[in-house]
């Protein structure tokens, strides 16, 4: 995403601890599914939109400007029906699947492990 390129260049010539978490420049926002991720085992991010990266991304909360933690995106499964996300739900810890479907056209599923927390100001 450009519009994560700035920050990115910033921390490969800085840090390359920090270059590696920044790599994909994908990221979760908001600080209850994060805290989701770390506490409660959500292993399904639910999304309205596909993606190709596999592998390390950042865990930012949006608007606090902290690096929260890290984990792997594995996989992604498109076009995921109600009946599936209720059959799911120890997953992806959703409180009202209809509210999903409401915001999304389309879900996808955002399939993540080996989250790994690390706090860092930025």
């Amino acid at each position: 995403m450009k519009l994560f390129e700035p920050l990115r260049e910033w921390m490969k010539r800085k840090s390359s601890l920090f270059w590696g978490i920044f790599s994909c420049g994908y990221c979760f926002g908001h600080c209850e599914p994060l805290d989701k991720i770390f506490n409660k085992g959500k292993v399904w991010e639910l999304r309205g939109s596909n993606t190709t990266v596999r592998g390390k991304i950042a865990l930012i909360e949006s608007g606090a400007k902290q690096i929260r933690g890290t984990c792997d995106l594995i996989d992604v499964i498109p076009g995921v029906s109600i009946e599936k996300l209720i059959n799911n739900q120890d997953k992806h810890l959703a409180e009202s699947i209809e509210c999903v479907f409401s915001r999304y056209k389309v879900v996808y599923v955002w399939v993540i492990s080996k989250w790994c927390f690390v706090l860092y100001v930025l």
